[in-house]
């Protein structure tokens, strides 16, 4: 998700979130929040991306563990971008 950057997974992504040049509005929305900015601002200024990697990797696991919901375990939004509570 990085328009300069098509063929390379790296950090370029955190310089174009802090220069405001995100995709998204997620991307934008790192920055309101007093930790993802902090994190955002970590890998942005850090000399060496072995944070962004390790945090990278470390993420994949937990994710590889979730579970998906089956039968009425869960729901299923018509639509993705409204809030089920």
């Amino acid at each position: 998700m990085d328009p300069g950057n098509l063929l390379t997974f790296n950090t370029i992504y955190f310089t174009g979130v802090m220069n405001n040049q995100g995709l998204f509005v997620a991307d934008a929305a790192l920055l309101n929040n007093r930790t993802t900015r902090a994190y955002v601002e970590a890998i942005y200024r850090a000399n060496s991306p072995k944070l962004f990697f390790l945090d990278f990797a470390l993420s994949m696991i937990h994710m590889g563990g979730i579970k998906p919901l089956i039968g009425t375990n869960g729901t299923i939004r018509a639509v993705c971008g409204s809030f089920v509570n």
